[in-house]
């Protein structure tokens, strides 16, 4: 970078550090000193941390970043294949048609459907010794919403007969019915996600989050907090924390909590239908519920029909999967367990590895399977053990074929980032960065801090563009500060300041004074 062009910067600190140690809920300590120690990990913050973190999960898991998987009996893979050295140079040779996958990501996350799971479902594929397979529906030519929708609109034309044509009051009603349609559509997904809250909770699960559009109601370390957070292809969620279980088998309630939503969707639809033909038709009120019956049944029967719409999971596929695959209750076990620890204020790399573990014989089609991948790698990172997280990327791009293509987008956003804090080969990084990776990152970057963190590193140790790099940051903090779960922004903001130190190495910026 030029002279002339660096004039008037800020150092990574002065347009860092201010936000970080105005933000209590973020780094809650007594001085800006300590604060600072705290993100570039000194060794007395990681020593007083891991204390107060082992009074509540056992992390005693080997640190020897050179310790191979095969070494390493927690190892994701669980020692189903040999791995050699030379797998790490296998990125190069993908097959052109994976670029493909990519235009299914873009085509799974800009979809508006309701959905309470950011996972995807194709066919389910058992291991290797059986040939056993179960087709869901959904995919490019899912016929399903338009089915459901005739249903819809004959079910709303037969209860319209049930009462008469005359006594409704034509261009009026219809005006009517719009009203309600827009109403009752927030008010069918918040019924659907008090569903899984109260079924979860019969259920004996612990609250960890509600969330109705960008409207998010989270428990942080025990305490309520309101965020403005939104996925992409999601129209609400709530996420709870399941019992803890007993054995390797997984045993845990888990059909009345997916299944929730649907079995609300339905009592509230029923409650409608009784009403309108037990009472008398009143103007206004008999249009809502004639609405209130048929877009309950839209929600239900959209969300209980097992299928996949863009890659990701309905209620109805995984109550399914489920029931049939010991792999997709460990998964979506674990799924539950880690995002219930993170809003206690627990750290990725400070929970059981044996959380992020998952047979290599599962099938990847599984979305709640495929996913874990991505954890696994986030919890490697969150570890700074940037080896073993490359090596894992490596193996799953080339080996686990079946991985959903969203997650494999995910895997790619992050070998961008360890390429760029390793040899920062720039072969590597404009293949990993072409038109597709950057399609997927300008569809998710509004949603996700790591993809800023990503794009800072990008910016700065590849581009060699400090204000681009502080664009990043900049877009960081707007997104951090609403944020749900502020263990996770530690992590963030900690490899925000190895990727600047790394710059630093490299001469890219002047050491700040």
């Amino acid at each position: 970078m030029k002279d002339n062009d660096k004039k008037g910067l800020k150092s990574f600190d002065d347009f860092l550090m201010p936000y970080l140690t105005d933000d209590e809920k973020i780094l809650n300590k007594e001085s800006d000193i300590a604060k600072d120690a705290l993100l570039f990990g000194g060794k007395d913050f990681n020593e007083g941390l891991n204390k107060e973190v082992n009074e509540n999960i056992d992390d005693s898991k080997p640190d020897d970043i050179s310790d191979s998987y095969e070494e390493n009996k927690g190892h994701f893979l669980n020692d189903n294949k040999d791995y050699s050295a030379e797998e790490e140079d296998s990125i190069s040779d993908y097959d052109e048609n994976e670029e493909n996958y990519y235009k299914s990501d873009i085509e799974g996350i800009d979809r508006g459907e309701n959905n309470d799971n950011q996972n995807g479902l194709n066919t389910s594929k058992q291991n290797n010794n059986q040939n056993k397979s179960m087709d869901v529906g959904g995919g490019k030519y899912d016929m399903l919403p338009n089915m459901v929708m005739l249903l819809i609109l004959s079910v709303i034309v037969a209860l319209v007969f049930l009462k008469g044509w005359d006594v409704f009051h034509g261009f009026e009603s219809l005006l009517f019915f719009i009203v309600w349609a827009s109403i009752l559509s927030y008010v069918s997904i918040i019924i659907h996600e008090g569903g899984h809250f109260i079924f979860g909770k019969l259920s004996g699960y612990e609250f960890a989050s509600f969330r109705i559009g960008n409207m998010m109601f989270v428990k942080n370390n025990g305490k309520m907090t309101y965020k403005r957070y939104h996925i992409p292809g999601t129209g609400g969620q709530c996420l709870m924390i399941p019992p803890d279980v007993k054995d390797d088998k997984y045993d845990f309630p888990n059909f009345l909590y997916s299944l929730g939503g649907v079995i609300m969707n339905f009592i509230f639809g029923g409650i409608c239908l009784i009403s309108y033909i037990m009472l008398p038709y009143v103007i206004f009120l008999s249009e809502g519920l004639i609405m209130g019956v048929g877009l309950s049944l839209y929600f239900g029967l959209l969300n209980g029909i097992p299928r996949k719409i863009g890659g990701i999971a309905n209620d109805g596929a995984n109550a399914l999967y489920l029931d049939e695959d010991i792999n997709s209750k460990k998964a979506f076990y674990s799924q539950l367990k880690i995002n219930g620890l993170l809003t206690k204020g627990i750290r990725l790399k400070d929970m059981d590895e044996s959380l992020f573990d998952v047979d290599e014989r599962a099938d990847y089609l599984n979305p709640l399977v495929s996913a874990m991948v991505t954890l696994k790698c986030n919890y490697l990172v969150d570890k700074k053990e940037f080896d073993k997280a490359k090596e894992l990327i490596l193996y799953s791009l080339d080996n686990l074929t079946d991985m959903l293509s969203v997650h494999k987008s995910e895997l790619r956003c992050e070998l961008l980032f360890l390429e760029l804090m390793g040899e920062c080969d720039k072969y590597e990084i404009d293949r990993l960065m072409n038109d597709d990776l950057k399609r997927y990152i300008e569809t998710t970057k509004n949603n996700y801090v790591s993809r800023r963190r990503q794009l800072y590193a990008y910016e700065l140790l590849y581009n060699e563009d400090e204000y681009k790099a502080k664009e990043q940051i900049d877009a960081f903090k707007r997104i951090s500060s609403s944020y749900p779960y502020e263990t996770e922004l530690e992590g963030e903001i900690e490899l925000l300041h190895a990727a600047h130190d790394k710059a630093v190495e490299r001469g890219i910026v002047k050491e700040d004074k």
